[in-house]
């Protein structure tokens, strides 16, 4: 049987789950950063859309201007969808992906502590070691004592 205590051969297994802790909050902060980026272009398109709509409004144009400014809109309207769809997609991404996260870092914990709880075994073992070796001192030092008491007598 190996020498190596229950705490020291859990660690490589403790290890293991904090790499992959760390591994899902890297791919959290990424897909938040892209979710910001998806969210910040939205916001944009949005303004922009508007900003010109406002602008066609208050100026006075042509048939051919209006109908160009309508298609425009139109077509600003388009990717303003897909741009709430892609934002959207990212959303579910960013959600997936702090569940996943979560998971690890539960698990990570729960490594942690079961090392904890071997640790504190251990430590128990090991003063109960401690005290049974001194007490057989103890017993061994009182036969001795007992013995040259009755040698002397």
């Amino acid at each position: 049987m190996s020498t190596e205590k229950k705490s020291q051969r859990m660690q490589p297994v403790q290890a293991l789950a904090d790499r992959q802790e760390q591994e899902e909050a890297t791919r959290y902060a990424a897909v938040q950063q892209q979710y910001e980026t998806q969210s910040q272009k939205l916001d944009e398109l949005k303004q922009y859309y508007e900003e010109y709509r406002r602008a066609a409004a208050d100026s006075l144009c042509d048939v051919k201007r209006l109908q160009e400014s309508r298609a425009f809109l139109s077509r600003l309207s388009l990717a303003i969808r897909q741009q709430s769809d892609s934002v959207e997609r990212c959303r579910e991404q960013l959600r997936k992906i702090r569940q996943e996260w979560m998971k690890a870092r539960q698990h990570s914990r729960s490594m942690d502590q079961l090392i904890e709880r071997y640790r504190a075994d251990e430590r128990r073992d090991e003063a109960r070691r401690e005290q049974s070796v001194s007490d057989e001192l103890s017993s061994q030092r009182f036969v001795w004592q007992r013995r040259q008491q009755q040698g002397l007598s």
